[in-house]
């Protein structure tokens, strides 16, 4: 009876010590891993510490407190300026766009005074003799409804027109704009 009893015993050591056995690989391979973050922790502080005696040592803290600060509100005055810069730049961008259909607005007037002149220089001047009853001249095409503009002849033009030579630039008439 005793054999089975000893036996037993025994299985219940050895099962037992292989638990034991397991537990304690199991524990020397976390303080393998403890291990080494510690050593790399250590390491990074070495590293820290070496950094800040280049910098001037602990005392320094508070003098690099205060010039972090002093950048913290630098950014913050550049952050405000760009703001400011971009809205500058929006406006700009609105006025050019309005001065640029002014521009187009100007160009399409300029359109229609060229084509009014070309008309005008087209009727020729018999029909707007400044001794003819009414002298104010009726509405081009491109203009029809405006108002009428008064001409008058240069005193060179009959001279170049008698001679039958085409008109120049000094015997074309004059266009006045028309009284307020």
């Amino acid at each position: 009876f005793c054999f089975p009893v000893a036996h037993a015993i025994d299985q219940m050591a050895l099962i037992c010590v292989r638990e034991v056995d397991r537990l304690a690989s199991s524990c020397n391979a976390e303080i393998e891993k403890l291990l080494q973050a510690f050593n790399t922790s250590e390491k990074a502080r070495r590293e820290a510490e070496e950094r800040i005696e280049k910098m001037g040592g602990r005392t320094v803290g508070n003098d690099f407190q205060s010039r972090l600060k002093n950048m913290e509100n630098e950014l913050h005055q550049h952050a405000r300026t760009h703001a400011k810069l971009i809205e500058e730049k929006n406006e700009l961008e609105a006025l050019l766009q309005e001065d640029s259909h002014a521009a187009a607005a100007l160009r399409v007037k300029v359109r229609e005074l060229e084509q009014e002149v070309k008309y005008l220089r087209q009727r020729g001047p018999q029909a707007w003799k400044s001794d003819s009853p009414s002298h104010a001249q009726p509405p081009s095409p491109s203009r029809a409804g405006a108002a009428s503009v008064k001409l008058e002849e240069d005193p060179g033009l009959e001279a170049d027109e008698d001679e039958g030579e085409p008109a120049s630039s000094s015997s074309m008439k004059k266009i006045h704009p028309p009284p307020a």
